[in-house]
């Protein structure tokens, strides 16, 4: 992290809203240089997650909560949430035991 420096770039800033630009560079220990451009990160509306990207992330952001069954069984819920006829069955797979309660 003490490695890690951020830096605006005025040109990035003012093509905001309609972009969401970012460059990212990475010099190695050996002086070799990789830059990479985006005009909008993975995840903006304009290049959004797959179907199993967003299952990943979710699973991934959720393990120290949900175990893969729950997981899984919540996801297939929220796919589904248009044909669901009592929201009580996602919420009740949404309420993760904390070691305080």
């Amino acid at each position: 992290m003490r490695k890690i420096v951020v830096r605006e770039r005025p040109e990035f800033t003012a093509a905001y809203p309609d972009g969401w630009p970012c460059r990212v560079e990475i010099v190695t220990k050996g002086g070799a240089r990789q830059v990479a451009d985006v005009k909008y990160f993975k995840g903006h509306a304009q290049t959004p997650l797959t179907d199993s990207e967003v299952e990943k992330k979710f699973r991934l952001l959720t393990r120290p909560f949900l175990d893969d069954a729950r997981a899984a069984a919540l996801i297939d819920r929220l796919w589904h949430l248009d044909a669901a006829t009592d929201i009580r069955t996602v919420l009740e797979l949404l309420h993760v035991k904390t070691a305080a309660a």
